[in-house]
């Protein structure tokens, strides 16, 4: 089901980060799947999950056989 971004940190972080900082990380790719936009809302799975920017980045710095090997671990 989809819920609001808002409603959505509400319910995974407390105190919720602001408005601000959500959108940032909606729109860095931080939030997986990522959220998708309906009218002037940001609607997200409500079992999404962040995935900070230093593991992205950690993951696109790896080779494509370092990444062939996590995915069949």
């Amino acid at each position: 089901m989809k819920i609001t971004l808002s409603e959505w940190a509400a319910r995974n972080y407390s105190p919720a980060p602001s408005t601000r900082t959500l959108r940032a990380w909606a729109i860095s790719g931080q939030i997986c799947p990522a959220p998708e936009r309906v009218g002037q809302r940001l609607m997200v799975d409500e079992r999404a999950v962040r995935i900070p920017m230093q593991e992205i980045t950690e993951v696109a710095n790896m080779s494509d056989r370092a990444l062939r090997i996590l995915r069949s671990a």
